[in-house]
């Protein structure tokens, strides 16, 4: 445009004609260039569709729908940003809508947070044409239903030690359909005995010298609690320091404890600060559905004292498990837990995130 007005002047001070003529046409160019870059993104729309349910860390499809309204003109050169609420964002690029059609675009995206996502923001921008004039429209678009993102789920190591759930009774514990103990070696078939435990090398050897088959033999297989409560809190002494990644990380240490006992078919009730330490059951599908879905808006209780945790303490039946998270160190609170003594304490310090928007001194120093 300054070069269409410096023509323009250069061709009344000089009264050259070609300058003139030069200057109107590269009005008339510049105006036209504006009014299709306008042009281009009038009438388009997008809609997202996505799961309903996501997993935090895992890829998932979501799908991006164009669609050009006009009854003329194709939509060209179309860029499309949608930002999710951590630091996630697609960047999408349609060369070509063609008018009263549609672009679907199969994408995938894994958003590392768990949230509750009622909306995204997106931005769709263009350049059309030939790079002279950038627009874009920013949108807020609602998301029907929600984008729930569950937790990561982590196993804590203390769950995993040999014999933590094993319970010395048999009539307060149970063992998993199908589940066998330790191989203590090898016998001769009997009838009605499973073709799967069956030794195949070693039935080999023992054919070719005229013998039977050979089985694999197993202890009794060990007995797992039948019941179980995992409390979460947020409770420290000595001016414990709260931390966003803590909490995140215990957030994965009880979602994941959660899918482990059930996994075990060991019935489950939790108690949370952060729920006001109302019990929620979890001996279905349905119920750890449920409260994945709770854990995915969490958030921390800043008021947790020492009497509530001994209150709930003291209501759980004597003969049930009992699992304890919390996202403060646990040097800060295992004293409150001193007359439980086969209570199962997780160390929040055994897996380490990574926090959010932090950078080192040589990253500051890199990026600028």
């Amino acid at each position: 445009m300054l070069f269409a007005l410096f023509a323009g002047v250069a061709g009344f001070v000089f009264r050259q004609p070609a300058l003139l003529h030069l200057s109107v046409l590269l009005v008339v160019v510049t105006v036209l260039a504006a009014a299709l870059a306008v042009w281009n993104l009038r009438g388009v729309e997008v809609d997202i569709l996505q799961p309903p349910r996501v997993s935090a860390g895992k890829r998932f499809p979501i799908q991006m729908v164009l669609r050009n309204r006009r009854q003329f003109f194709d939509s060209v050169g179309l860029r499309l940003y949608v930002y999710f609420d951590s630091d996630e964002e697609m960047v999408i690029d349609a060369p070509w809508v063609a008018t009263q059609a549609e672009v679907v675009l199969d994408e995938g995206i894994a958003i590392s947070q768990r949230a509750c996502l009622m909306s995204v923001r997106y931005r769709l921008c263009s350049d059309f044409p030939f790079g002279l004039f950038h627009r874009e429209v920013d949108v807020d678009y609602p998301l029907a239903p929600p984008l729930i993102v569950y937790p990561r789920k982590i196993i804590p190591r203390e769950l995993l030690v040999q014999g933590v759930l094993s319970s010395a009774q048999s009539e307060h514990g149970m063992s998993p359909d199908g589940e066998l103990g330790e191989m203590k070696g090898l016998r001769p078939w009997q009838s009605g005995d499973s073709a799967k435990h069956i030794h195949w090398p070693a039935s080999a050897r023992s054919v070719v010298r005229g013998h039977d088959l050979r089985v694999r033999e197993y202890d009794p297989p060990g007995m797992y609690v039948d019941r179980c409560a995992v409390l979460f809190h947020s409770y420290g002494r000595g001016g414990a320091m709260l931390r966003e990644d803590r909490f995140e990380r215990a957030i994965a240490f009880l979602a994941g404890s959660l899918e482990y006992l059930y996994s075990l078919g060991i019935r489950t009730s939790l108690y949370a600060d952060f729920l006001a330490w109302s019990a929620y059951d979890c001996g279905q599908r349905t119920d750890l559905i449920e409260i994945n879905a709770m854990l995915s808006q969490a958030q921390r209780s800043l008021d947790t004292e020492e009497h509530e945790l001994h209150k709930v303490v003291q209501s759980l039946d004597a003969k049930q498990a009992v699992i304890v998270i919390s996202d403060l160190e646990l040097e800060s609170w295992e004293e409150a837990f001193d007359s439980m003594a086969g209570a199962i304490l997780v160390d929040i310090k055994q897996v380490q995130f990574k926090r959010r928007g932090v950078r080192s001194a040589k990253e500051v120093r890199d990026a600028s």
